[in-house]
């Protein structure tokens, strides 16, 4: 059997209804492959390799001549007049606004002790380093991936404990929150719960595990039909609480105003992606190299750089 390549005419091992397919990116786990069935209809999917075999009769490549797909490095497809999500052309990003000195002083008009003052502990460090512990009791070693196969649900709960606090929500409590609280503890969440564990388990993050990680979520059964679950905050809340020695939340709205003002690209698309994420923690690594001397420990000093710096000067 010859290998999938892009340009390569396949079919679908499972669907054969969706006729023969182009496939126009393949990456590590997945592809995009542009479909046309008998009736001259195109769909696009994105989906894993292992569903997808070349095409024993190649007769049919001729009716893929001028479809051109635009696609992520993830293998995503980029909508022709919009990478941003949301149908609107992307802005590129302009000139930095601030130096990161001016930033920083932002910051501790917020803070004036810095980091190391008992007011920023309080509001910022603390609650996040007891989440973290309360995960280090409930998960030693080996123990999530063994709860997920022998009791999902109560893993879902579990791993819900530590991303629900009483202090400052990182998800939205009307939407975000409800919406991955039912699918951990009401729904199907074992394969989102091994992806999980392969996250954070891992010295570092890669592109692999990232993606499996996203498209587990993505795939979670939802009490709304047409609910998104899959979201920036969804997907990295749980890795940062987690390991913010490596890891890195992504809200939306501080974190792009931020990296506007700073003058840094990340490329934001409201569908997760490893190029984003990969462009994040880049840039928030060298947060954290500026901001060491300052008392900076981890991303969740970055975090919360990134957080109060988007904000008005009181």
């Amino acid at each position: 059997m010859s290998a999938i390549t892009v340009g390569s005419l396949v079919v679908h091992r499972n669907l054969p209804l969706l006729g023969f397919g182009k496939v126009f990116c393949i990456g590590y786990m997945y592809a995009l492959v542009g479909f046309i069935d008998a009736s001259g209809r195109r769909e696009v999917k994105r989906l894993g390799k292992t569903f997808i075999e070349p095409a024993s009769d190649l007769s049919a490549l001729g009716q893929f001549d001028g479809w051109r797909i635009e696609t992520t490095s993830d293998c995503h497809p980029v909508a022709p007049s919009a990478t941003s999500g949301t149908g609107k052309s992307r802005k590129a990003v302009g000139p930095a606004a601030w130096t990161l000195n001016q930033a920083y002083e932002r910051f501790v008009a917020h803070y004036p002790d810095g980091m190391s003052g008992a007011q920023y502990q309080n509001a910022e460090r603390t609650w996040k380093a007891n989440q973290r512990e309360l995960w280090a009791q409930q998960f030693p070693p080996g123990h999530l991936r063994a709860l997920a196969a022998d009791d999902p649900l109560a893993a879902g709960a579990l791993v819900m404990k530590v991303v629900q606090t009483k202090e400052v929500a990182l998800l939205a409590r009307k939407g975000e929150l409800p919406v991955l609280n039912w699918a951990l503890t009401k729904g199907s969440p074992a394969p989102f719960l091994l992806a999980l564990a392969d996250v954070v388990e891992q010295a570092e993050p890669t592109r692999a595990t990232f993606e499996a990680l996203a498209e587990a979520l993505e795939s979670l059964p939802t009490l709304n039909p047409g609910t998104r679950v899959l979201s920036w905050p969804t997907l990295t809340v749980v890795p940062f609480l987690v390991r913010p020695d490596v890891h890195m939340f992504l809200k939306p709205k501080p974190t792009q105003e931020t990296a506007r003002q700073l003058g840094v690209d990340l490329f934001y698309n409201a569908r997760p992606s490893w190029d984003t994420y990969q462009r994040l923690l880049t840039w928030s690594q060298g947060l954290l190299d500026f901001l060491k001397p300052h008392g900076a420990r981890d991303m969740v000093d970055v975090q919360s750089f990134i957080w109060t710096v988007s904000g008005p000067v009181p």
